[in-house]
């Protein structure tokens, strides 16, 4: 009925308009998604095979490029890493082959953060087809997956070097988008890096305080305007009661808990509260979750984890630390060189500019005398 052409063993090779097919497929995904986040990974498998079997045998619809994401997505949580990537592949070139306009907008910036970061640079593959894959899911009705999209847009914009005020200006479209549809739930997890791009573009001309700094109590005051922004306060969430809710709501409380404490390291690296900033990277690692582990976000975060070991590293030259915290402090700037390299020799194009920067830092000790006394 919808004028499928067939090879010789009665398989469909075109394109149709199966209805159903795309519903079920929708379904297996929805399925998928929550395996994911719940670490149940054979089932989240299962159900993309089924996803595959059903768009083999009765042919490909708008969803068969989200089928085979969605298996690669699997196989790489197993550590199967080629195959994933063939599954990434496949699934890109469908994207390309197709002008699917009903498939899930998150797809292609989910595949772009998941799988094709390890061998495509991740801003070229989003600056590409982000803005058209937004407009496609409010089009579409499908808010959760433009809150899912914009989740991964946002994170891949920000730790790529984007313009702050050109995302700031795009967060506000979507963020008030979505609320004008009554769904302010589902920007939960874009809220922590809402507030975190206008806090980082906050300015000592926004500081109320005494405009002279020369007291020593003026001196706290304006170190302590810098510190409060470390916290995930103003005009879009209030740290506090963001944590109590979820608190509240324990089973998503993982899926919202990385973006904040990924933010709040990131402000306290960016004005210089090493310590606070060594906390919150220390609870990222204890979550231990998908996105920080294994996603495009791992470059950024163990990046930042590194040049944070080596700033309190060339802090503690001036202090009386323990050889044994300083040794600590350069094993994990160590590491985290082995894991960029082991990424560039791997094909990663994303992972160089990380990996050049370490490079130099680790240059800046070796040619200093305090960092050869100790």
């Amino acid at each position: 009925d919808n004028n499928n052409m067939r090879d010789g063993k009665g398989r469909n090779t075109s394109i149709n308009n199966n209805r159903k097919l795309c519903i079920a497929i929708k379904v297996l995904m929805r399925i998928c998604c929550v395996c994911v986040y719940r670490q149940k990974v054979a089932i989240g498998i299962y159900a993309a095979l089924i996803a595959i079997q059903l768009t083999l045998t009765m042919g490909l619809v708008s969803d068969s490029s989200h089928a085979f994401y969605a298996y690669g997505a699997m196989e790489e949580q197993l550590g199967n890493r080629q195959r994933a990537l063939r599954m990434a592949e496949l699934s890109f070139q469908l994207f390309h082959k197709f002008p699917f306009h009903s498939t899930e907008c998150h797809v292609l910036p989910g595949l772009a953060i998941s799988l094709l970061f390890r061998n495509r640079p991740v801003r070229q593959v989003v600056d590409l087809y982000y803005p058209q894959a937004l407009e496609d899911g409010f089009d579409a009705g499908d808010v959760v997956s433009v809150s899912l999209a914009s989740g991964y847009i946002f994170h891949i914009l920000i730790f790529s070097g984007g313009n702050l005020q050109s995302i700031e200006a795009e967060m506000r479209n979507i963020y008030y988008r979505v609320n004008d549809l009554g769904q302010n739930q589902l920007m939960l997890q874009l809220q922590p890096l809402f507030q975190l791009v206008l806090n980082l573009q906050t300015t000592t001309d926004s500081y109320d305080g005494d405009n002279d700094y020369s007291g020593i109590f003026a001196d706290d005051d304006f170190t302590k305007h810098w510190r409060d922004l470390t916290c995930l306060n103003g005009e879009i969430i209030n740290e506090n009661s963001f944590l109590d809710y979820l608190a509240d709501h324990k089973g998503s409380s993982t899926l919202y808990l990385w973006p904040v404490w990924g933010c709040k390291m990131l402000l306290a690296f960016t004005f210089g509260f090493m310590e606070i900033a060594e906390k919150m990277s220390r609870k990222l690692k204890a979550l231990n979750t998908y996105p920080t582990k294994r996603s495009y976000l791992s470059l950024p975060f163990r990046f930042y984890d590194a040049m944070i070991a080596y700033e309190l590293y060339r802090n503690s030259l001036t202090k009386p630390l323990s050889i044994l915290k300083r040794r600590r402090y350069l094993r994990t700037t160590r590491k985290a060189l082995k894991f960029f390299t082991k990424h560039y020799e791997m094909g990663n194009p994303n992972a160089l500019p990380y990996l050049r920067i370490l490079e130099i830092e680790k240059l800046s000790f070796e040619t200093d005398d305090s960092y050869k006394l100790s």
